[in-house]
């Protein structure tokens, strides 16, 4: 094969990439898995800076409120001040007493479990709780949830606990079906 140093020539002076509106339009049909590397590192950069400013968002967040906590308590009253760390102070108490306290709540239940399975308002009652507390789900629901349990057995309980679901479920999908 002769050498055409004239052809070899010309094809080396031609640009590597293609002209801007092809690639332009190449990159916007282009699927985001087939980008080269370096979109991929710009991309990393990008979740970076995000991170970042969530970062510096979160802080500037904290310490606006914390200066407009501070500012609260500097124009509260002496008699204020007392009441709100008095109300905190019950706050952490009753939080305390509950986490401890709790296994003591189902020994004095226990001996009532017995009386409240036999009662048919027991399962109304329970029923009703769980149905309060569900919408939306609040403290207490698993706890209800237990005591259900521990009450009625598990099978029963369990029943209990999900027969406001296929009740609310039934609802949902009869309305939906009636428009």
């Amino acid at each position: 094969m002769p050498a055409d140093y004239q052809s070899t020539a010309r094809a080396l002076s031609l640009p590597l990439s293609p002209a801007e509106s092809t690639s332009s339009t190449i990159g916007a049909v282009r699927p985001p898995w087939s980008r080269p590397d370096g979109d991929r590192r710009n991309s990393i950069a990008a979740s970076l800076q995000e991170a970042v400013t969530f970062r510096d968002k979160l802080i500037s967040w904290a310490e606006g409120t914390g200066r407009r906590v501070s500012e609260t308590w500097k124009r509260m009253s002496f008699w204020k001040r007392v009441g709100a760390v008095c109300a905190a102070l019950v706050t952490i108490a009753i939080g305390i007493a509950f986490m401890l306290l709790t296994g003591k709540i189902f020994i004095w239940v226990g001996p009532l479990a017995e009386k409240w399975e036999k009662s048919p308002l027991a399962y109304f009652v329970l029923w009703l709780l769980i149905f309060g507390v569900s919408f939306p789900p609040l403290v207490g629901w698993s706890t209800l949830g237990t005591v259900c349990g521990f009450v009625f057995g598990i099978w029963k309980g369990c029943a209990i606990t999900s027969t406001w679901k296929m009740h609310i479920g039934a609802n949902i999908s009869a309305a939906g079906s009636s428009t």
